[in-house]
């Protein structure tokens, strides 16, 4: 007896006879749902959604939007037109845009697959590169950047259409630029940001076959100067600086002095769009740069998840809130708004979703599943964080705080987000809260809740006899 009391202390992974707390509770997250997925356009019930009071808010409070311009390096904009792009929505409207471009297209995504999805966006810009229309791309430049790219690179080039990869040495302790931002600006009016990048991953998804559940936001306004002008600076830490680039600039800084006169840009403003009776098209653009030094997303969704009083809903592929400072104060704001009273926080994240999915083998699938789900496990127990596991494989970071702000972006909370660059749109905005709400009630309708882990010891191993 005391031999197999040792024996199932030394096993890490719980394997034979031994199994940990946390082994049971990922192998729960990996058993596949048995209800039938629930269709974006079907009808189904609604979500565990609340939204809080504007009245008396801090949300709407231009002091605390000025501390969190401080953390995010970021500024406010009004007047902004937004819609949400979920799943194959991205893709095609990527298409579109590119068909009604008269002067440029700025791609930054950290890959794009050439298979069939991949090979209709490059079709699109090839013939705006022929209408002359200047497209630009630059995309990751490890790995991921030129997994897939097939002969897509050869089409673009042929067509004038220049891609560039950020800078990647494999060198020790170098400070590669990990490009993880996905922006998609055309003709410095309209820009589509999120967690897509280009190909049939995401054109062929519903959001519950196998391919990825996604989510992309479309912005037209003032706050698409911010997306394009991190879009060019990405671009000149690839390359260096031409008559493009240079022109540019240029119309960004006119542009921004227009907004300007209209007083749809500028601090001194906050106070007016935020006390308006239905405030909406207020947005900021957020990015973080590792390989710089800076960290602002996690800083920028801390403070407002301390600021939050009703529910915050967090889709995350992979959560790891373990191991750094960055990690821990974000989680630490989490934690902290789900154990005040009325306060719910949700997470929505993978499970068995990466067992059975076109990208990767199964195998693979389980390996990956079984390598990251410990981490969810360990960031969330003991804890008020309720978790649900969704039905397909979710690669979605879409985040919204009381129902008031939602956030759309790259951006993801694990240790890629230490390493790699990530940019997010944060709005107030009641048209696309509405269209939040609603892809959030698919995505609730299709996962499954499994609680929060509550055990003493986090790696207790229990003995079960055969």
């Amino acid at each position: 007896m005391v031999l197999r009391k040792l024996f199932c202390l030394l096993l890490v992974l719980g394997t034979l006879s031994c199994v940990s707390e946390r082994s049971i509770w990922v192998r729960k997250a990996l058993v596949p749902p048995t209800s039938a997925p629930v269709d974006y356009d079907g009808t189904y019930s609604s979500a565990p959604l609340q939204i809080a009071s504007k009245v008396n808010h801090p949300f709407f409070d231009a002091e605390a939007q000025n501390k969190i311009d401080d953390l995010s390096g970021s500024s406010l904009s009004s007047g902004n037109h937004l819609e949400l792009l979920p799943n194959w929505r991205s893709m095609a409207k990527k298409s579109e845009l590119a068909d009604l471009a008269k002067e440029s297209i700025l791609i930054i995504s950290l890959q794009i697959v050439c298979d069939e999805g991949g090979q209709e966006l490059v079709d699109h810009l090839v013939k705006a590169a022929q209408r002359g229309v200047v497209v630009r791309m630059v995309l990751d430049g490890g790995f991921w950047g030129s997994m897939g790219s097939g002969t897509c690179f050869k089409q673009l080039k042929r067509a004038g259409i220049i891609v560039r990869r950020s800078p990647y040495r494999l060198l020790p302790g170098a400070k590669n630029f990990q490009l993880h931002d996905k922006l998609f600006i055309v003709d410095a009016t309209t820009g589509i940001t999120g967690g897509q990048n280009m190909g049939s991953w995401w054109s062929k998804s519903t959001g519950i076959n196998e391919f990825f559940r996604d989510t992309d936001i479309l912005a037209e306004g003032p706050v698409v100067l911010d997306m394009a002008k991190r879009a060019l600076d990405i671009w000149l830490q690839a390359t260096e600086a031409d008559a493009f680039t240079d022109a540019y600039a240029r119309i960004l800084t006119t542009k921004r002095r227009e907004f300007r006169k209209r007083s749809l840009l500028g601090k001194q403003h906050y106070k007016t769009w935020l006390s308006e009776a239905k405030p909406g098209g207020i947005c900021r653009f957020v990015g973080h740069d590792p390989h710089l030094g800076t960290f602002h997303i996690f800083d920028t969704y801390a403070e407002i998840a301390r600021l939050s009083q009703k529910q915050i809903v967090f889709q995350v592929p992979s959560l790891n809130a373990i191991g750094t400072d960055n990690q821990k104060r974000l989680l630490d704001a989490l934690k902290t708004a789900s154990a005040k009273p009325g306060v719910h926080v949700d997470l929505i994240t993978n499970g068995p979703g990466f067992l059975k999915a076109a990208m990767t083998p199964s195998t693979f699938g389980r390996i990956y599943a079984l390598s990251t789900l410990p981490w969810v496990y360990d960031s969330v127990v003991n804890s008020d964080i309720h978790v649900y596991i969704y039905r397909a494989w979710l690669h979605s970071k879409l985040v919204t705080f009381d129902g008031l702000i939602a956030s759309v972006g790259s951006f993801n909370f694990d240790q890629s987000g230490l390493e790699w660059s990530e940019s997010t749109l944060i709005c107030i905005d009641p048209k696309l809260l509405d269209e939040t709400k609603r892809l959030l009630a698919f995505d609730f309708a299709n996962s499954t809740p499994i609680g929060t882990p509550w055990v003493p010891t986090v790696h207790t191993e229990i003995c079960v006899d055969n």
